[in-house]
């Protein structure tokens, strides 16, 4: 099942060797190795066990039947729900069938139970080598297994089933024109949750399928109001599509699992990613694989460029989401204390990607602004945070329990894996941003409020804005700056206010200003490439 006896040692070595369990990156299948692991390592101590107790021959033959059943129940329950459920069930039902009786999300939010309650049957068997029961209750055992084989079967004949026939339904009944791609690690939902707004506007023309490829996006699946499902099989995954009538795939980040729709190349595949910025991999060029990059402005035209892309993949659409702040909600702030929100981004995926201030000034950050008492302080990490560097864990721990114990002062710690509040409402309080090399600095843009960029690896102003042209419109935060005193000039004199105007013009489009016409656009570029691909057919 893991490829061999190789591929066994090389996990039990990641495992024995290795942090990964203290990372939340274990994937699909280190988790299940793991899992089948210390199953078969504790049914070895107890069969080890048996060979030192003395036990009548009939307890032995019970015993042994209880055995073979767990690793046949385990096998039957991950096809159950690998195969069917997990694979191909239709997350939302209801999205599309108000009528449908089955509530899915109450069928995911219970599935773990069903997980667990496989270790019944062992359960049994440590009792049994225990207790020893007299013949009676040891017979009354096979019952018990039988009563747990028959819960399993209504479980899937009265929820799974049904989720899969409304599935398959759904396919037929349903010809998909865009489906939306989302692979990632846990906690990759927050690059969905800044497109669903205009999604869902767009699925109002174009009927729209959501794609998860990971299981960890199951129960998010079952709240959205676009209809999603989760497919991993490739050939299944082709099938569906094909059946539809698909035109354009959408991709919200690089992620490796993309390919198993980029092969296909009848479809039209364009990169959305979840954010602008100056960082290296917002011009990947592993992303050239995709026949259109939607980007937000000028600033992005001229960084793809430099990276060697062809112009004519590059669809300028600025940043819809945007839009949704609207005149009415953007007003002067007057009066009382003044809100910082301080924003960083993680660590990377790798040492060339970091552009985190966390590690080199965070703590400093939070407590100069903190102990001040002049200004109300807002901390929202990047969901990734810690994911890939310990420290930065650690830290963001420390960060947390500074902000909480002074909580009665208005300082707000805002939950990076599930915020209270978004970043976008986070930044309609806010009065200033700082933040590092990250689409949190570009999208306050909109604003035009102040920006204080961080710059943790002393590169200075000269470099930072050939590298980072947004610098030009922020102030610059060092070192061994005055963050306080810095955060002063910004609200009281806010020199860099008109060249800050330039910028979110340079980086978001002339119309940046306005809040609307970026969703509208963004629906005409689709309408567009679309138009194209039928002249070619």
């Amino acid at each position: 099942m893991l490829g061999g006896p190789r591929k066994f040692i090389k996990f039990l070595g990641m495992l024995l060797l290795t942090k990964k369990l203290q990372s939340r990156m274990i994937n699909n299948e280190f988790s299940v190795f793991i899992f089948l692991f210390m199953l078969a390592v504790y049914h070895f101590l107890f069969l080890l066990l048996l060979t030192i107790l003395d036990f009548p021959i009939i307890y032995y033959l019970v015993l042994a039947v209880i055995a073979i059943h767990a690793y046949c129940f385990i096998f039957f329950v991950r096809f159950i729900y690998y195969l069917i459920f997990e694979n191909t069930s239709f997350l939302n039902p209801k999205t599309v069938y108000p009528d449908f009786p089955i509530n899915a999300s109450k069928v995911v939010s219970n599935y773990s139970f069903f997980y667990l309650s496989l270790f019944t049957v062992d359960f049994l068997f440590i009792l049994m080598v225990f207790v020893k029961p007299d013949t009676h209750w040891l017979f009354s055992s096979i019952a018990l297994i039988i009563f747990v084989d028959l819960l399993y079967f209504i479980f899937y004949y009265f929820f799974l089933l049904p989720l899969k026939k409304i599935r398959d339904r759904y396919i037929s009944e349903h010809d998909s024109d865009i489906i939306v791609y989302l692979a990632g690690m846990i906690n990759t939902e927050y690059q969905m949750d800044q497109w669903l707004p205009i999604l869902e506007k767009l699925s109002q023309k174009y009927k729209t399928t959501i794609v998860f490829y990971e299981s960890h996006f199951i129960s998010y699946g079952t709240r959205l109001a676009i209809p999603a499902m989760r497919i991993i099989n490739v050939r299944k995954l082709s099938e569906i599509i094909d059946q539809g009538n698909a035109k354009v795939i959408f991709y919200l980040n690089n992620n490796g699992f993309n390919y198993n729709l980029l092969i296909f190349k009848k479809y039209i595949h364009v990169h959305l990613n979840h954010g602008d910025s100056d960082k290296a991999a917002n011009a990947e060029s592993t992303a050239k694989d995709y026949d259109y990059l939607f980007i937000a402005g000028q600033a992005s035209v001229e960084r793809h460029l430099r990276a060697g892309w062809d112009r004519e993949k590059l669809k300028v659409v600025g940043r819809p989401q945007l839009e949704f702040f609207g005149k009415d909600k953007v007003k002067v702030k007057e009066g009382g204390r003044k809100t910082v929100l301080y924003a960083p981004t993680f660590e990377g995926n790798k040492e060339t990607d970091c552009y985190s201030s966390i590690d080199k000034m965070g703590m400093e950050i939070v407590k100069g602004i903190i102990e001040s008492k002049k200004y109300r302080l807002v901390v929202k990490l990047h969901p990734y945070t810690g994911v890939f560097l310990e420290k930065y864990r650690r830290i963001s721990g420390e960060m947390k329990r500074y902000i909480r114990d002074h909580a009665e002062d208005g300082h707000l710690w805002v939950d990076q894996l599930k915020p209270e509040i978004s970043l976008y409402d986070l930044f309609l309080e806010a009065d200033v941003v700082i933040s590092d090399i990250s689409s949190v600095a570009i999208d306050y843009l909109v604003l035009n409020r102040p920006i204080i960029a961080t710059d943790p690896f002393a590169i200075g102003r000269v470099e930072g804005e050939e590298k980072y042209p947004f610098w030009k419109g922020s102030y610059v935060l060092g070192l061994d700056d005055d963050v306080v005193g810095m955060i002063d000039d910004a609200i009281v004199k806010d020199p860099m206010r008109k060249e800050r105007e330039n910028v979110a013009k340079y980086y978001l489009g002339d119309n940046v200003f306005d809040y609307k016409g970026m969703v509208d656009n963004f629906i005409r570029t689709v309408d567009e490439i679309i138009e194209n691909q039928l002249l070619k057919e």
